[in-house]
């Protein structure tokens, strides 16, 4: 999830110039309570956003797939006597809200959606806002793949089960394997 909140910054401080929304954070990274003690305030350029994965829920499918669905929290801040958190809230639900930007080696993420939007009040000298979003996702780093060892007798083979990570091309392997074993079987029992 850490891989999330990084991808998530990454586009948000991204200013490509081929980018339909110009950015106008200055400051996107993990919630840590930054802004939570007016003393201690680690953040020095403004408007920033902290980004918080807020809760996450597993459903497990086949294979120790899980299929999750996360809530993801953007605080955004900005100095009072700067009047346009409102613009920088809408330009960084453009460049979120129904994107398709996020992809990982073990996570296929689908699209982040806004779900809520709130005003905080403060009594420091900052306006913040928070953004909710959700998104769903598959998790198969814990898949488990079927796989034949070859035994020190010739004659006997061992099925184990292993932690290995898959991909699209090992699985159509292992499922031509398959075919061909079973073909070779059908005409040696056919004879």
């Amino acid at each position: 999830m850490k891989e999330l909140i990084e991808k998530i910054s990454e586009r948000l401080l991204n200013n490509e110039k081929n980018q339909t929304f110009p950015i106008l954070l200055l400051s996107a990274k993990e919630d840590r309570g930054q802004m939570n003690n007016p003393e201690n305030i680690l953040i020095t350029k403004f408007p920033a956003a902290l980004i918080n994965i807020k809760k996450i829920g597993y459903e497990s499918t086949a294979n120790f797939v899980q299929k999750g669905d996360a809530t993801i929290v953007i605080r955004l801040f900005d100095k009072n006597e700067n009047s346009f958190i409102w613009d920088v809230m809408e330009n960084t639900n453009k460049r979120l809200h129904g994107r398709h930007f996020l992809s990982s080696e073990f996570y296929s993420y689908g699209v982040l959606n806004r779900t809520n939007v709130r005003k905080i009040k403060r009594e420091d000298a900052y306006t913040e806002l928070e953004l909710h979003y959700s998104i769903q996702f598959m998790d198969t780093s814990c898949m488990r793949m079927l796989h034949m060892e070859q035994s020190p007798d010739p004659k006997i083979r061992v099925k184990t089960m292993d932690f290995k990570k898959t991909t699209e091309e090992e699985e159509e392997e292992e499922k031509n394997r398959r075919e061909k074993k079973h073909h070779s079987w059908r005409s040696t029992t056919s004879e």
